[in-house]
């Protein structure tokens, strides 16, 4: 089920007015207004009040505070007009008007030379190609809105922006990805106490687990944001919240609180007139109707969300509506008319090939054909005796039994091997969820040694040195003295360079400060200065791209244990470390190679040490392939590649 963000950035994120504030109140401020832009601002407040109730009011009030602020030049204003129509043209589902707008907002900011609102309403154009359901360009504006806002040092809307990118994940149906940033966002969104976000968040992860059929952990997701959105008094998130609620209470067979619950929130939806989320509610109403039993109103109320649909032209809607009419046609065994809502749910998804909707295809085909061709012979021989009839009719009976028991029986093979596929999928999952734990907490326990290195041991030694130089000072010894006095300060060198040698080891600067290429580059001149093999080190095409440090820290380490592998057995007097990242396959590929004695690879297989283990693990966890190649007295290759999404 497509959804709808219900935020523009900096557009008063849960637009309405509690009723606290009434409407004379808001009415009166426009009267007492002095100056034209205080009108412009208290006519926009109305607007906002009148957005939880009707937009068409909403955009009244918007138009009117719009037009006086290009009278007087009032920039503000003129972005005030485009943030608050811009959430009136996304709830109604006029997505061209809003792209549209957008893109004008974007040219005038850059008018203005305002790189604030340059970053908002390129986010927002993001949004509205993701309502369009125009992801890969929603991908891209989101990025660059990021990037300008992190240029403007405005860090606080990368939280609303994860919450976007979530939406344009769960609209691809990518929910994983979806729930992963919607997670991102709510934490983030704990620490800033930002409630509006807080509420959308949960709503998104409730929403998304309910597309996964995971009710159950959807619930307390519901259940929090619906709290959250009770106490900001959020009409529209309150509307959104109980219409997911009533699916979680459906699948808890509650149908009488289900209905009672979606009817609540499709009233809300007609009456603000939110068209995108008035045909989720209808068609969903349809679905408990029809399990139910109201096939009549179930079908009425999926006619209404498909003449909705139609006219504001929200083919994601259609995809979801069109099955449902042809089950609810197939139910009343019109099957002409099942089969042509399959084939209208075809043309519009002609991308999707499921065996599932080939065969339903199929069957309704069959049916149908069966179905005329039955008519015709009952008119051909309505003067035949019933007892013939009855046979006729008795063995279509058996055939349809059989038809119908094969189909059950394919469909729970099906089913069973899917389950074993999908009980597969997580035990391995399972495994590196396991092993990626392990690693990650080897790595933050290296971090930790080696800031206590650094920052406690380090700065004790550096105090003791200038204690004794200053001792040096004051002291009269002998020349005997003196050497052995020196001697212990060169010790203590010594010690310093080595304890930060080691920590170094632990965790690199060079790859936390400047990345995977520099990182590999100092660790081979590390090799040349404190060892007597000879590392060479070759990177092509590696500093034009930037690798996040769960890639980098994985290659540094793998490459760290292999080079210590060759240190320890091979004595080999060369050693060449290459890596290559291909931007056109998306492919690091990274070659350790020495010219050492090499060794037998299937004493590998029987290895009793954890080196080798780590690598393939730290390999499997970056989805990565490696493959050995060692001959004894040959020298040792290993190649890894690393796929970068």
């Amino acid at each position: 089920m497509k959804k709808l963000i219900l935020l523009f950035l900096l557009a008063n994120v849960f637009i309405g007015y509690s009723q606290d504030v009434t409407l004379d109140e808001l009415q009166a401020n426009i009267s007492k207004s002095k100056t034209k832009k205080e009108k412009v601002n208290a006519l926009n407040e109305l607007g906002n009040y009148w957005f939880a109730i009707s937009y068409d009011s909403a955009t009244a009030y918007y138009k009117k505070a719009y037009e006086i602020s290009k009278e007087i030049k009032y920039k503000e204003g003129v972005f005030d007009y485009a943030s608050n129509q811009g959430n009136v043209y996304l709830y109604q589902g006029k997505y061209d008007e809003l792209i549209k707008l957008m893109k004008i907002s974007v040219e005038n900011a850059k008018k203005y030379n305002d790189k604030h609102n340059e970053a908002k309403f390129t986010v927002n154009l993001g949004n509205a190609f993701m309502s369009n359901a125009e992801f890969q360009k929603a991908l891209q504006y989101f990025q660059k809105g990021i990037q300008l806002f992190n240029k403007n040092k405005e860090y606080d809307f990368e939280r609303k922006i994860n919450l976007m990118i979530s939406v344009c994940f769960s609209n691809s149906k990518n929910l994983d990805k979806a729930i992963e940033y919607s997670k991102k966002a709510l934490s983030q969104a704990i620490v800033a106490k930002d409630s509006a976000t807080i509420s959308k968040a949960y709503e998104n992860i409730g929403s998304d687990y309910l597309e996964k059929s995971q009710f159950k952990t959807a619930k307390p997701y519901i259940l929090k944001g619906k709290e959250v959105a009770t106490k900001l008094k959020s009409l529209p998130n309150l509307a959104n919240l109980d219409y997911y609620l009533s699916r979680v209470l459906y699948s808890e067979k509650k149908y009488k609180e289900a209905i009672d619950l979606i009817k609540k929130s499709l009233s809300y939806y007609t009456e603000t007139g939110n068209d995108f989320y008035k045909i989720n509610a209808l068609t969903f109403l349809s679905i408990y109707q029809k399990d139910s039993g109201e096939y009549q109103n179930a079908l009425q109320n999926l006619k209404i969300a498909e003449d909705l649909a139609l006219k504001n032209d929200m083919k994601s809607h259609l995809l979801l509506i069109y099955p449902e009419l042809a089950q609810l046609n197939k139910k009343n065994k019109n099957y002409e008319l099942a089969y042509n809502y399959l084939e209208k749910y075809n043309q519009l998804n002609d991308s999707v090939s499921s065996n599932d909707l080939q065969k339903q295809l199929q069957d309704l085909d069959t049916k149908y054909q069966a179905a005329k061709k039955d008519l015709q012979i009952k008119e051909q021989e309505a003067k035949l005796k019933n007892r013939r009839l009855l046979n006729y009719v008795f063995a279509g009976t058996v055939l349809a039994i059989l038809l119908i028991a094969f189909l059950v029986y394919r469909n729970l093979k099906r089913g069973q091997t899917i389950q074993q596929q999908k009980i597969n999928e997580l035990e391995t999952e399972k495994q590196l969820t396991a092993t990626e734990a392990v690693l990650r907490g080897e790595e933050q326990e290296r971090s930790r040694l080696a800031k206590d290195l650094h920052d406690g041991l380090g700065g004790m030694l550096s105090g003791v040195k200038f204690s004794f130089n200053a001792m040096k000072e004051n002291l009269i010894m002998t020349p005997d003295n003196a050497m052995a006095f020196e001697r212990s300060i060169d010790q203590l060198d010594n010690s310093i360079r080595e304890m930060r040698r080691v920590a170094h080891n632990m965790l690199p600067e060079n790859l936390m400060k400047y990345g995977l290429d520099s990182a590999l580059r100092e660790l081979c001149s590390e090799l040349n200065r404190s060892t007597t093999l000879k590392a060479s080190y070759q990177s092509i095409d590696m500093e034009q791209h930037q690798f996040s440090q769960e890639i980098s820290i994985a290659c540094y380490r793998i490459i760290q244990e292999l080079v210590n592998n060759s240190l320890k057995y091979s004595k080999a007097k060369d050693l060449l470390v290459q890596a290559h990242f291909s931007e056109e396959e998306k492919i690091l590929q990274i070659t350790v190679e020495d010219n050492g004695e090499g060794f037998d690879k299937n004493k590998l297989l029987n290895a009793e040490g954890i080196g080798w283990k780590n690598i393939q693990n730290r390999v499997q966890l970056v989805k990565g392939k490696i493959d050995l190649n060692s001959e004894i007295g040959k020298g040792t290759s290993v190649l890894i590649e690393i796929p970068i999404v």
